[in-house]
């Protein structure tokens, strides 16, 4: 979705509200508590009250937004400017953009971080995954380059599909490049039953790697 377009989309508060409620509830509303479906809108508080036990829930439990001054359309516009720009976007430039404040903005984007991050510490990748690993930083001057220098080691997880195009990729900043390290950094990244593809690194030849048996799904 273009910009133009994501504008027209949600050009108020209620496009967004009426999204997100499509969203949480696709198949119309249901208590979170009961599992009743009839409901008020309590309109001063913007919560919805079950008819059936009373249980009230906000439109925003539960996500980053909920207790949040900032509204939705705020923050709908902040979360399509941070995930549409790939070299990243400050929070001086998201203050300044959507007219908000600094610390506004900088709170926000901690909190889609964070989200973000908790959400891939939870994914596991499946299939045939080419794994290798890269160092990242300038090295001291003088200093050896590839697998020997003192630059910051990452150990990187590549999944592809069935015609071998990316999927997914994961990369890991790790101590050192050891059998010890990759089978870890694979037993808390991998589904059991994945196939990994290396360039012959002696390090990755090591006994088959014991993933968990409940690995959750992506």
């Amino acid at each position: 979705m273009n910009f133009i377009d994501f504008m027209e989309r949600f050009k108020t508060e209620q496009d967004c509200q009426d999204h997100f409620f499509k969203i949480r509830w696709p198949n119309g509303f249901k208590c979170p508590k009961c599992g009743h479906e009839e409901y008020f809108f309590l309109k001063g508080r913007h919560h919805y009250e079950c008819c059936h036990c009373g249980h009230q829930t906000s439109l925003t439990a539960g996500t980053v937004m909920h207790g949040s001054h900032t509204g939705l359309r705020e923050w709908f516009l902040v979360i399509y400017l941070f995930t549409h720009d790939k070299r990243g976007i400050s929070a001086t430039q998201i203050a300044r953009t959507v007219g908000i404040s600094y610390f506004t903005a900088w709170l926000m984007l901690h909190k889609l971080r964070k989200a973000m991050g908790d959400r891939d510490a939870k994914y596991y990748l499946d299939g045939i995954i080419e794994m290798d690993d890269a160092f990242f930083g300038a090295p001291d001057e003088g200093g050896k380059r590839g697998r020997g220098t003192n630059k910051t080691p990452a150990i990187i997880e590549l999944s592809l599909n069935e015609e071998g195009q990316p999927e997914h990729l994961k990369i890991q900043v790790v101590d050192t490049v050891d059998g010890a390290t990759i089978i870890e950094v694979a037993k808390e990244t991998l589904k059991p039953g994945a196939t990994i593809q290396t360039d012959g690194l002696s390090s990755y030849n090591e006994p088959p790697i014991p993933t968990p048996a409940n690995s959750p799904s992506p």
